[in-house]
């Protein structure tokens, strides 16, 4: 599979951004309300969603001004060692945010 790739335009300040993927209130906000967010690089991110199996685990391996990204240690099977990175750029009130899903060990559906 190849990577999954898009941007999209956010009506807010990089900042805000940063913190939505870098806190439980901000994840929160747009993917589940059952997660465990560290701070430290190098830490594992924990999310659980009411219908799935088991708990999604990411590591997170950067996280700065710019940039937020996770390694994914237990997902779904063919995401399971793959990259999860968001770039943030802009300013004031506008931003962009870069995501990007890859490093598929292999071709899937």
């Amino acid at each position: 599979m190849g990577d999954v790739l898009f941007a999209f335009a956010v009506n807010a300040k990089p900042e805000t951004i940063h913190r939505a993927l870098t806190t439980a209130e901000g994840v929160a906000g747009f993917w589940t309300d059952d997660a465990n967010v560290p701070a430290e690089v190098g830490k594992t991110l924990t999310l659980r969603f009411p219908d799935a199996p088991a708990a999604f685990d990411l590591v997170l391996t950067q996280s700065d001004d710019d940039v937020i990204s996770w390694r994914t240690k237990s997902f779904p099977p063919p995401w399971v060692g793959t990259d999860i990175r968001w770039e943030i750029s802009g300013g004031d009130n506008a931003s962009t945010v870069a995501f990007r899903h890859g490093t598929f060990a292999d071709e899937t559906e």
